[in-house]
């Protein structure tokens, strides 16, 4: 079962995401309510991470996850 805590502590780590989402709402304005494309989005996302820790996803894949 999913705890509040666990969401607490989520949403806080998430938060990392902050200029991505930024990113996102500049963009959906600028371009009259268009999403960007799923890669363009997903890179944002992976750029976040990596900023977080270069060797973000070889840990996730040691890790198994």
């Amino acid at each position: 079962m999913i705890t509040k805590k666990q969401y607490e502590q989520g949403l806080e780590i998430e938060k990392e995401h902050k200029e991505t989402y930024k990113w996102l709402s500049d963009y959906v304005k600028k371009n009259k309510g268009k999403l960007p494309e799923s890669f363009e989005f997903y890179l944002h996302i992976a750029h976040d991470h990596l900023k977080e820790n270069e060797k973000y996803y070889d840990i996730l894949k040691e890790a198994n996850l």
